[in-house]
C-alpha cells in the first residue's frame, strides 16, 4: 500500500503536469486561432481548404488508431485505481 507522503507528492506531481499541460494547450490554441485568422485574410478560400485537410487527416491519420489505445489505457488504469486494485 502506499504512504500517505508518497501518495500527496505523486498527486502534486499529476495536478502541476495537468496545469502545465492546460496552459500549453491554451497557449497553443490562441496561437492557432491567430494564425487561422491571418490566413483568412490572405485567402478567402481557406475555411474550405482546412476542411478538407482535416477530413482527410481523420481518414489516414495515425492518431486515429494511437489515440483510442491510449485513452482505453488510461482509462483502464484510472478503473484499476478506483477499485483499489493498483496501490
Amino acid at each position: 500500500m502506499i504512504n500517505e507522503k508518497n501518495l500527496r507528492e505523486a498527486l502534486t506531481f499529476l495536478a502541476t503536469q495537468a496545469l502545465t499541460q492546460y496552459e500549453t494547450c491554451s497557449l497553443l490554441s490562441e496561437q492557432v486561432q491567430a494564425l487561422q485568422e491571418t490566413v483568412r485574410g490572405l485567402d478567402p478560400t481557406f475555411d474550405d481548404v482546412l476542411a478538407q485537410k482535416q477530413l482527410h487527416r481523420t481518414k489516414t491519420s495515425a492518431s486515429a488508431v494511437i489515440v483510442p489505445a491510449v485513452k482505453a489505457e488510461l482509462s483502464e488504469i484510472i478503473r484499476q485505481l478506483k477499485a483499489g486494485l493498483v496501490c
